[in-house]
């Protein structure tokens, strides 16, 4: 519901702070995986009828998932990903891979110019919502109140 309350007033709202751009943050695979399901083409927004009707059509997201080339729209994108792909690659120079010591380093993926970096296409927005998903903690009786 943050991500459509945050949408929408920065849609209609002319000095609003919200934002158009999320990153949603899974903690590790198993995670994203559950929520690949949910927010893969935009579903959990679809089936839970968290947009009002008038407003459908004024609802223009894309959704990218960790690993997708997909552009993003000029009017709002939410990715989803997990942690682990946020981090800056080591730069070790394979001194510790003997693989890398015989071959050289792995040669960088030709990209298109739209293809870049998940991070680096995260960092272009001016302003992202992030939401860090711990939901997997809730069933934890140590943190129980």
């Amino acid at each position: 519901m943050a991500v459509v309350w945050s949408y929408f007033h920065k849609k209609f709202e002319p000095d609003s702070e919200l934002s158009k751009s999320f990153l949603i943050i899974a903690p590790n695979i198993i995670v994203f995986e559950r929520l690949k399901e949910d927010f893969e083409s935009g579903k959990i927004f679809k089936e839970w009828d968290l947009i009002p009707n008038e407003w459908k059509y004024d609802w223009q997201m894309t959704y990218i998932l960790r690993g997708e080339s997909r552009k993003t729209s000029t009017e709002g994108t939410l990715y989803l990903t997990n942690i682990h792909q946020l981090y800056e690659p080591r730069n070790n120079n394979g001194a510790d891979d003997p693989v890398n010591r015989l071959l050289g380093p792995k040669p960088k993926e030709a990209t298109g110019s739209w293809e870049e970096d998940l991070l680096d296409r995260i960092k272009a927005h001016d302003d992202l919502l992030i939401i860090n998903d711990e939901a997997h903690h809730v069933h934890d009786e140590d943190l129980e109140w």
